[in-house]
C-alpha cells in the first residue's frame, strides 16, 4: 500500500502580477507576453505532516530557452523561505516514501495551469479595455 499525498490547500498571490515581453529563443525582440510576479502556494500533507510548498514564475533570463509565458518553478530557487518543498523531499527520502518527485511534477503542473490561466485572464483584460 503507498503513501497517498493530500493537497489541503491552494492559495494564489497574484496582486503583483502583471504582463511582461517574452523574447523568443534567439530573438533580440519580444515574441509574446507572459506574466510576473505570480505565486501559488500549496499547502500539503503526508504521513500526517503538512509542508507549504510554493512555485512563482520562472524567471526567463536566457534567449536559449523557447518560453510559453507562465513556467513555474520552486520558489527556494529565488531564496524564498517559505517554500518548504526541500524539507518535503527529506522528510519522503528519510521516510522512504516513494513518488514524491511525481508529487512535485503534478503540482508544478497544476501551478503551471493557474498561471495560464491568470495570463489569459491579463491578456483578456487588455483586448476588452481596447475594445472599449
Amino acid at each position: 500500500m503507498g503513501v497517498s499525498y493530500k493537497i489541503i490547500k491552494t492559495v494564489e498571490f497574484n496582486d503583483y502580477v502583471r504582463l511582461v515581453n517574452i523574447y523568443g529563443q534567439g530573438c533580440n525582440y519580444p515574441t509574446k507576453q507572459g506574466i510576473d510576479g505570480f505565486q501559488i502556494d500549496f499547502t500539503v500533507e503526508v504521513k500526517d505532516k503538512l509542508f507549504n510548498i510554493t512555485f512563482q514564475n520562472m524567471e526567463r533570463l536566457d534567449n536559449i530557452m523557447a518560453y510559453n509565458g507562465y513556467e513555474m518553478s520552486l520558489a527556494t530557487q529565488y531564496g524564498y523561505a517559505g517554500d518548504e518543498s526541500q524539507e518535503f523531499i527529506n522528510f519522503c527520502i528519510k521516510h522512504e516514501i516513494e513518488g514524491h518527485e511525481e508529487f512535485l511534477g503534478q503540482l508544478k503542473s497544476e501551478a503551471e495551469s493557474f498561471a495560464q490561466q491568470e495570463l489569459f485572464f491579463l491578456k483578456d483584460g487588455i483586448n476588452n479595455e481596447t475594445d472599449n
